[in-house]
């Protein structure tokens, strides 16, 4: 992909939308040039490589502590599990053209609105 005007170093964890969270192995730093036929070839100006010694883990989750008693949370049933999906399906959030999902998750609907904590 493409990145501009954001200064990223690969040794940092990267967070893609509906993907998940990656590490980076390098990052090239590229300038574009058009040949005599017209077609846009990248030229490689620098290549960033990550350092395995300073680079992020993906093992970011905390481990489980067996000293707590995880069998006093009440888990949601499979009938709850489902019935909260088949509602959320129906919910129609009403979004501008060409928003993506990730940008629709930032847009709070009039039905939201009303709800207060």
């Amino acid at each position: 992909g493409y990145l501009r005007g954001i200064h990223l170093s690969p040794n940092e964890l990267v967070y893609i939308p509906g993907l998940g969270t990656f590490q980076l192995e390098k990052i090239e730093q590229n300038q574009f040039q058009r040949d005599s036929d017209g077609i846009v070839k990248p030229i490689v100006e620098k290549v960033y490589l990550a350092q395995p010694d300073i680079q992020r883990s993906l093992a970011f989750e905390a481990d489980i502590d067996p000293s707590i008693n995880y069998q006093d949370q009440t888990w949601p049933t499979q009938e709850e599990l489902e019935k909260a999906e088949i509602e959320h399906a129906q919910i129609k959030k009403r979004v501008p053209k060409g928003t993506s999902e990730y940008q629709a998750a930032w847009i709070v609907s009039d039905e939201e609105e009303q709800v207060s904590i």
